[in-house]
């Protein structure tokens, strides 16, 4: 359906309160400036008219060429059909070209005032001023110097204001499926129209849905510039200044600060990148960045008030906060930097859509217990591959860098916890430069006091090892079994051929026998006395002689004969055999067996006495020898 418009009074009273209804009981305690503010507002609004105005040369000054405009719009080719849209200074006809064979829009006011008609000239020389594709073209100018017609490109669409809630009224029966890059879309080609002007030194100072039109093929016109003006000095003399401004200027829910506290030198390109803001607030949540009255929409524009941002995506509402800046200084320079922002998000949205996900399961990943394994590194997994596609996409997301820390730290601490300072060393490298200091220091002393316990471990071990100082204590064992076996043969001989050994003879051998120990042991302390494990058999062989010895004593006092005594002695081998089983090396079981066979034998044969215990001692000795003589590992069990 053909749609158009008379936009020369659509910066008043439409938005807000109707005309004469504007409420008064919220006023009380005003400033003095916020109380001359309200009252230029109300009277203005009230009245009707669009909020502000701009000076402008006067119309007799403008209308050098008003020749042209002397015949009627017939005769220019011109003819007027049914009224669009209806406006405060005029109305929008349809009309038709027949020289072109075209439809068009045609604009003309209600009176004849001098007002009225500069300010429709004005507003049809800035449209052909700005010839831009998203800028509606004006194709002439009809009519008398009192009553001129502005001839316009027919629309077939709407305003923008209307398709916010349901983009298929201008784009038909298909709705787009990202309807936030959609309404971003027009907002950008809204910007281009915005930076041509600028490029022209004009500004808009109106620029809000309502005044944006969309036709059915993807058309976007920015319309009704009645309010623009220029900020250069050296533009055409035609052209309104921003320093001629008089009074509040703009429509009350979208104008900037400095449009409400009447500021001309403060006007300029950073004018329209606030209501540009204004304008994407709106497209996001729904909500015209004010809202209420115009009366207490212009104070809070005064107050440099911001609507809430809490519930734009993230990267959108930090363009928007920039743009809203009370301070001129602080928005975007002019409509191309806002653009550019603005495309950024549409650049990066992907990646902040991944970050907010990988944020939440990381959020997730807090809460959940340590003993859900499994779910704690699906959570992880998930959450860092989100944040590194984020990365890959936009690498100067600091959402994402952040992210990012905040897992690995959170895993860093978490592989700490489990004894993995490795893991946790590894985590960090794969974060390049960008490692806090404090998680270095924490995974350096997590390896260093886990160093340390192994160290402490490792000493104790060893302490333990049977292999510790192996060597020694089997060439020692080697030299005790063979000496201790033909010492005992040779006593044996001597005892039944030359002279039967008596008590005091046996405890002087004993006595002698523990005298080489000694000596023994002490030569080979700085081998055999390293470890506990060599500590307990040089020991454990000490305890032996020691008890045969004593064995030998008490058998003199209970009068058993010197060789009995000696054969009897035999068990103890065995029970030495035995200790030693338990307490230092299992496998000498072997050792206790053979130890077995000679108590056996030296109780059937006690003339042989000597012998036998010459063999029990070497069984122990050079059993010892066979089981250590190469290294654990390399024997069976």
């Amino acid at each position: 359906m053909a749609t158009g418009r008379d936009d020369s009074g659509s910066s008043g009273a439409a938005q807000g309160e109707p005309p004469g209804h504007t409420s008064l009981a919220w006023l009380d305690g005003l400033s003095v400036d916020e109380a001359q503010i309200a009252e230029t507002v109300r009277a203005v609004v009230d009245a009707g008219d669009t909020v502000g105005r701009v000076a402008g040369p006067a119309l007799n000054t403008l209308m050098e060429g008003r020749a042209v405009l002397h015949r009627p719009a017939t005769e220019r080719g011109v003819s007027l059909g049914e009224v669009l849209g209806t406006g405060g200074m005029g109305e929008v006809r349809q009309g038709f070209q027949p020289t072109l064979r075209r439809p068009v829009a045609v604009k003309q006011l209600h009176g004849q005032s001098a007002e009225g008609v500069t300010q429709l000239l004005r507003e049809a020389w800035i449209a052909g001023f700005l010839e831009h594709p998203n800028i509606l073209p004006v194709h002439d100018l009809a009519g008398s110097a009192d009553s001129p017609l502005m001839v316009m490109k027919l629309i077939e669409g709407v305003p923008w204001s209307e398709a916010l809630h349901d983009p298929r009224l201008a784009t038909g029966d298909a709705a787009p499926s990202d309807p936030i890059q959609w309404q971003l879309d027009v907002l950008l080609d809204v910007c281009r129209a915005v930076r041509f002007a600028h490029a022209r030194g004009v500004v808009h100072l109106d620029l809000k849905p309502a005044n944006v039109m969309l036709g059915p093929f993807g058309e976007v016109y920015l319309v009704d510039w009645g309010l623009a003006a220029t900020y250069r000095p050296d533009a055409p003399d035609w052209l309104p200044r921003v320093s001629e401004i008089q009074g509040l200027i703009g429509t009350p829910a979208y104008m900037a600060p400095e449009q409400v506290s009447v500021a001309p030198g403060a006007i300029g390109p950073r004018t329209d990148v606030y209501q540009l803001g204004g304008v994407l607030y709106h497209v996001v949540t729904g909500q015209q960045p004010r809202q209420g009255s115009p009366l207490k929409a212009a104070l809070m524009a005064s107050r440099g008030e911001l609507p809430d941002l809490s519930t734009m995506p993230r990267g959108l509402a930090e363009v928007c906060a920039k743009a809203l800046a009370p301070n001129p200084d602080d928005r975007y320079p002019d409509a191309a930097a806002f653009a550019a922002a603005v495309e950024g998000y549409l650049r990066h949205r992907h990646a902040q859509r991944l970050t907010d996900e990988a944020h939440e399961r990381l959020r997730q990943l807090r809460d959940t217990p340590a003993e859900a394994v499994v779910t704690l590194e699906q959570l992880a997994t998930e959450c860092g591959f989100a944040f590194d596609q984020a990365l890959q996409i936009w690498p100067e997301s600091e959402a994402a860098q952040a992210g990012r820390l905040a897992l690995v730290t959170w895993q860093v601490k978490r592989d700490l916890a489990l004894g993995a300072p490795e893991a946790a060393e590894a985590r960090l490298a794969r974060l390049g430069g960008d490692v806090p200091e404090a998680l270095i220091t924490l995974v350096a002393e997590a390896k260093a006091e886990r160093a340390a316990r192994e160290a402490e471990a490792e000493a104790l071990r060893s302490a333990h090892d049977v292999e510790s100082g192996r060597k020694e204590r089997v060439a020692w064992l080697w030299g005790i079994g063979i000496a201790w076996i033909v010492w005992n043969a040779a006593c044996g001989l001597i005892d039944r051929h030359v002279r039967a050994f008596d008590y005091p003879t046996l405890l002087g051998m004993s006595t002698s026998t523990l005298a080489l120990y000694l000596l023994g042991r002490r030569l080979s302390r700085p081998h055999l006395a390293d470890t506990e494990f060599n500590r307990r058999a040089v020991a454990l062989i000490g305890v032996g002689l020691g008890i045969i010895a004593f064995f030998w004593y008490l058998g003199w006092s209970v009068g058993l004969s010197p060789r009995y005594t000696v054969a009897f002695s035999s068990t103890l081998y065995l029970l030495f055999a035995g200790i030693i089983t338990v307490f230092l090396d299992s496998r000498l079981w072997r050792v206790v067996a053979v130890e077995i066979a000679v108590v056996i034998g030296a109780g059937l044969a006690p003339d042989y006495a000597f012998e036998w215990v010459g063999l029990a001692g070497a069984a122990c000795a050079l059993g010892a020898v066979w089981l250590w003589r190469q290294p654990a590992r390399r024997q069976g069990a």
